[in-house]
């Protein structure tokens, strides 16, 4: 045993350095025992070896998976909530920072705020759509409905008849209809062959297809970007603290100087 000549604690004859101080037990020249500082080990990230496209890759990995929660918990909870975008951009910049560390620079920011947008245009379309699907749906059951064929019916015999017709005004059963037009249409539909009647919905199907898609086109497109500009002040906040995380301008610089070495 030997004491430390530091503290004076006895430490073992094998033991490099104390075990309570952490002060250097090795000798030196002469036989001189070396009093130093204790060792700090350096900290090796996981991910140091990671190129940067490979960084941005999993970036956007992290994008499309906080894009896809985003949707679930809106569809969960039948609300939109804008304000989680930022949840995009904690998931991306967290990504970028974590994986680059000290090594990230402005560009990783650039492309973290990029990211961030193209992760809320993402989870945006995707509701769009899914919302879509659920009034598709809705009106597709509506459209094949005995009602909405006696309605078609209804409409060429009031056209015929030169009658006005006003849904606004609908009463009872006759859903605005003249009551003898109605009547007649009801006895018409259900006096035709299953065949005759399945052609009949197939083709108004079809003409509720077509003009579904006309309109789910127009807001797929341009219509996605503007409504992301709804929930402007979320996404603003996201756009900055996606830059913050990924460009890492908020990190603490080392001070030349400052980390003096012992001697």
């Amino acid at each position: 045993m030997r004491n430390c000549p530091k503290c004076r604690i006895e430490c073992s004859d094998t033991a490099n350095r104390c075990i309570s101080c952490g002060a250097s037990l090795t000798r030196g020249p002469g036989g001189t025992t070396r009093i130093g500082r204790p060792e700090t080990v350096p900290q090796t990230s996981a991910s140091e070896g990671l190129s940067r496209p490979v960084v941005w890759g999993l970036a956007a990995g992290a994008a499309v998976l906080a894009a896809l929660l985003w949707v679930g918990i809106s569809r969960m909870l039948d609300m939109r909530l804008s304000f989680l975008v930022i949840g995009i951009a904690i998931a991306v910049g967290c990504a970028i920072g974590y994986a680059l560390d000290e090594r990230r620079e402005p560009q990783d920011g650039l492309v973290a705020v990029v990211l961030t947008v193209l992760g809320l245009l993402l989870a945006k379309a995707v509701l769009t759509s899914m919302q879509f699907a659920d009034i598709r749906r809705t009106v597709l059951a509506e459209v094949r409905s005995e009602d909405a064929m006696i309605m078609r019916l209804a409409e060429d015999r009031a056209m015929h008849a030169a009658e006005e017709v006003d849904d606004e005004t609908a009463v009872g059963d006759t859903h605005g209809y003249p009551a003898e037009v109605w009547v007649a249409a009801r006895d018409a539909w259900r006096a035709m062959p299953p065949a005759q009647q399945e052609g009949m919905r197939k083709a108004a199907v079809q003409e509720a297809m077509d003009n579904m898609a006309e309109i789910e086109g127009a807001w797929l497109g341009l219509g996605t970007f503007f409504r992301s500009l709804t929930g402007l002040g979320s996404t603003v906040i996201a756009i900055g603290i996606a830059w913050t995380l990924g460009s890492g301008v908020n990190r603490k610089q080392a001070v030349p100087g400052q980390v003096a070495t012992a001697r």
